[in-house]
This record gives structure tokens, C-alpha cells and sequence, in this order.
């Protein structure tokens, strides 16, 4: 199950800092030029290394970035009917032309956030990536059939494997998911049915035939990799590793501009305090002290020196070796299971976080959807 750099801004010079940690990278072209990717992909990149472009056309009208500059783009988007087969023809056909151009080793098929998730709107993004796939065809770019999927709908389990049997008729063998959800950036899934729901589609897609790549991934890469997923993909950003209507919008707190210290033992993202919290009741776990980055960042908390970019280093360094990880289904039980434990040690103890979502009540959801996912799949 390998790892995928979600890129944003600023972000290309992770890709080779951390080398074969990770298969390879999603473009963004709402952060880069066209100019650009072609330079920062012929700077010294591990070799093999794939590059997916993803045309980002998801992205909303506040915030387009470099968007607009590349000839793909549409300058009708926002007038357009994007029902009509015509319209999309014309757009991937421009969309095929320039990732041959840039070279790509593969493309997702272009999409729009819905204003409703039903059949059509699948119907719709298949034909559209099966067209792409056709021009591309005698090419060597791989097309990756894209889906965003809203997760609240999939607490109807028989939504999920309606999404699933639609998406199965892709022409592609791979498949790009990105889980739409209304929660903020920082908290984690905690719908224990939603989550049931989106680990069947997973698992339906793969009995289907086709390879998943989860978009968008934070911690919550334990339960894809549960549920068979082929990959996942995160960044260093917050709105890289959720998906969200209101992801380009900058909250009072920085919007992910803070740092924080990612826990294993706990699952969860720590502010400062929060982590000094746990040094001083000691309360951190062995997991966490042996991480190669524990010392620097706590040289530099005491010293005032900042850490934001160790902390982005510290979790996409934890992402990627969880995922290279040979983790038993059993292992990733374990995992969870003792989280629920240190979490629970922690309301025993009286210790408070700063944050008032850190508070562990999604790993318990966690626990009981692994239990009930395991139930229907062996059904």
C-alpha cells in the first residue's frame, strides 16, 4: 500500500526530502503553473516516481489560485451546463493535450462538486473519465477515474454500493476518491455508520476489480488501509488531509498554521501546550519519544523557536511509514483498541486539552465501525 504526496503550496520540496518514502505526488495546478510543474518534476525526483495531475476543477469560485492560467480551464464554469457531454468533450480534449505536454504519468479524470450526489452525477464523471481515457489511449498516461463521494450519504449502506456499482463501469483501473464531509479541517470522522458505509464502498470497488487511491487522507488512513484501500494520499496542510466545501476559507485560529505534534498512541494532532501537557504528567508515549523528529521539536519549544514546518514533516513522515508498515488487520485493531485506552487513562488522570474536539470520542467510533465492518463483510 503505498503513499502519495497530496501537493499545495509550497510543497514540491518535500518531494525530494523524503525520496521513496513516498510512490509519488498529486499536482495541484490551483498551486503551480504550467512552467512550474515541468521544472519542479525534472528536479532530481526519485527515480519511478509518478506524477498525477488532478485538474482541480472541485475548486470554488473565492479561491482558483493558478488555476484559471492553465488552457484546460474553463472560462464558462460558472455559466455553463455542466450536464452536457458537448461542454466536457471539449474540455478533456484541451485536458489531454496538455498532460501530454507536461509528460504526466497520469491524470484524473476531471470532475465538479456536485450540488447533489446521485446516480447521474456518477454516470456523468464515468463517461467523462471514459472519454479521456480514449484519447489517451495509445499514450503512456495512465487515467485514474476520480469520484468525490460524500460521506454523510454513505451512513445508507445501500448508497454505498449503489456509488460502487456505478463507478465500477469505468474504463480506468485505478480510481481516485476524495470523501466530502462538512466537518472542520482538524476533526476526524466519528460517524461510526458514515465510516461503516465509506469502508464498503472501498471494499466493494476492489472486489470490483479496480485499484483505490484515497485522496485527502489524514490519520484516518488506518481505517482505508483496514478496508483494503490500494493507497492514500495526505500534505502538510490541514485542507490537504480533509476535504471540505469550506476548505480554501482561513478560520480565526491560522487554518493550519499552528503547529501540531501528530500521536500515534492517541490518534490525534497536538498544539504545544497540549504536548508539554503530556511531557509534564508524564503521559508521553513510547511511540512518540522514539520518533526521530521528539527531540528537535522539544529543543525548539523550549528554546521559542518555531516548528511549524517539523510538525508538517514530523506527520507526512508518520503517514508514509504507517502505510509502508506491514500492519495486519489485527495490528490496526491493536492500534485503535490502545488509543481508546490512553484516551480513557487520560479523563481518569484530569487532563484537559485546549482543544475541545481533542477529546478521543471518534476513536471509540473508530473501534465499534472496524467491529460492524467486519461483520458485514463477512456476511
Amino acid at each position: 500500500m503505498p503513499a502519495y504526496l497530496q501537493l499545495g503550496h509550497h510543497s514540491f520540496n518535500l518531494v525530494k526530502e523524503f525520496g521513496s518514502l513516498f510512490k509519488g505526488a498529486i499536482i495541484s495546478p490551483v498551486n503551480s503553473t504550467h512552467d512550474e510543474v515541468i521544472k519542479h518534476m525534472n528536479n532530481n525526483v526519485p527515480e519511478g516516481y509518478e506524477w498525477i495531475f488532478d485538474p482541480q476543477l472541485y475548486n470554488p469560485r473565492s479561491d482558483r489560485g493558478k488555476l484559471t492560467r492553465w488552457d484546460y480551464y474553463p472560462d464558462n464554469i460558472d455559466t455553463a451546463d455542466l450536464s452536457s457531454l458537448q461542454w466536457w468533450r471539449s474540455l478533456v480534449n484541451k485536458l489531454a493535450k496538455r498532460v501530454e505536454l507536461i509528460k504526466q504519468s497520469a491524470v484524473c479524470s476531471p470532475l465538479i462538486l456536485p450540488k447533489r450526489y446521485d446516480l447521474k452525477y456518477y454516470e456523468l464523471i464515468v463517461e467523462v473519465s471514459n472519454n479521456l481515457s480514449s484519447l489517451l489511449e495509445d499514450r503512456s498516461i495512465d487515467v485514474v477515474q476520480s469520484a468525490i463521494v460524500n460521506i454523510h450519504s454513505l451512513s445508507d449502506y445501500e448508497e454505498s454500493y449503489r456509488t460502487a456499482g456505478m463507478l465500477s463501469k469505468t474504463n480506468s483501473q485505478r480510481l481516485y476518491i476524495i470523501f466530502d464531509s462538512n466537518l472542520h479541517l482538524k476533526m476526524p470522522f466519528a460517524d461510526s455508520r458514515e465510516i461503516v458505509g465509506a469502508m464498503l464502498l472501498i471494499n466493494s470497488l476492489i472486489k470490483s476489480g479496480l485499484e483505490v487511491l484515497v485522496g485527502y487522507s489524514s490519520h484516518d488512513v488506518i481505517l482505508w488501509k483496514y478496508a483494503g484501500a490500494d493507497s492514500c494520499a495526505s500534505g502538510k496542510f490541514f485542507n490537504l488531509r480533509r476535504f471540505t466545501k469550506s476548505r480554501f476559507e482561513t478560520p480565526p485560529e491560522g487554518g493550519g498554521q499552528i503547529p501540531y505534534w501528530f500521536d500515534e498512541s492517541l490518534l490525534t494532532v497536538l498544539r504545544t501546550n497540549d504536548l508539554l501537557r503530556l511531557i509534564r504528567n508524564d503521559m508521553i508515549s513510547d511511540i512518540s519519544k522514539n520518533d526521530q523528529y521528539y527531540k528537535e521539536v522539544r529543543m525548539k519549544i523550549e528554546k521559542g523557536k518555531p516548528w511549524l514546518a517539523t510538525s508538517w514533516r514530523q506527520y507526512l513522515r508518520w503517514f508514509a511509514n504507517f502505510i509502508n508498515r506491514r500492519s495486519s488487520k489485527v495490528d490496526i485493531k491493536k492500534i485503535i483498541k490502545n488509543a481508546d485506552n490512553k484516551w480513557e487513562e487520560i479523563e481518569e488522570r484530569g487532563v484537559l486539552f485546549d482543544e475541545r474536539f481533542n477529546n478521543g470520542e471518534w476513536v471509540r467510533a473508530w473501534r465499534i465501525a472496524i467491529e460492524e465492518y467486519d461483520e458485514m463483510v463477512m456476511e
